[in-house]
């Protein structure tokens, strides 16, 4: 039995934005970001009008998107541990799919050519422990390389690597905000 999407998507929103609360925030390169969905990486959403939209339709655009984009696209659900999908999935959406792949690529026991099929036969405490490593290495590299630039990030970037999900954890869906009003 391979794993699920929704339990993927509710440990990765809530590292996007903790409070699940669609607020609409700027990007330090420029852009604005809504629930983990940058407008310079996703030009799409500006035009679908993402930015603007209620609460509701912009968590049902997040996840209609990340599924797309970032789940299907990997083939997580032949991952047999929901935990490790949960955690390729967010590092996905974190550092892009190309980004994820690198970190893939490099870590230990995972067979390039064959992702899923060698991520499954190493087993959840391994190939986690080996992932969270080739995690940090690819983060502590990313500020070796611009220090200045990236430095401040550092932090945030090892304490996401580090954090692992647990059971599946339910993301309780904020009511719209005109229905609050109400």
């Amino acid at each position: 039995m391979g794993s699920s999407f929704q339990p993927a998507f509710n440990y990765m929103i809530r590292n996007e934005d903790s409070k699940v609360s669609g607020v609409v925030t700027p990007e330090p390169g420029g852009g604005q970001a809504r629930l983990g969905i940058n407008s310079v990486a996703n030009p799409q959403a500006v035009a679908d009008g993402f930015y603007t939209m209620s609460l509701q339709g912009a968590l049902m655009y997040v996840e209609n998107l990340y599924q797309s984009q970032y789940w299907n696209g990997r083939g997580l659900d032949g991952i047999t541990s929901q935990q490790v999908a949960s955690k390729v999935f967010d590092v996905g959406v974190n550092m892009g799919n190309g980004g994820v792949a690198v970190v893939l690529h490099g870590t230990q026991g995972v067979d390039s050519s064959n992702v899923v099929s060698s991520i499954n036969a190493m087993g959840s405490a391994a190939f986690l422990a080996n992932f969270v490593t080739a995690l940090k290495e690819h983060y502590q590299k990313i500020v070796d390389s611009n220090p200045t630039k990236y430095q401040k990030y550092l932090n945030a970037w090892l304490s996401r690597a580090t954090k692992l999900p647990a059971a599946d954890v339910p993301v309780e869906q904020p009511e719209d905000e005109l229905t609050r009003e109400a």
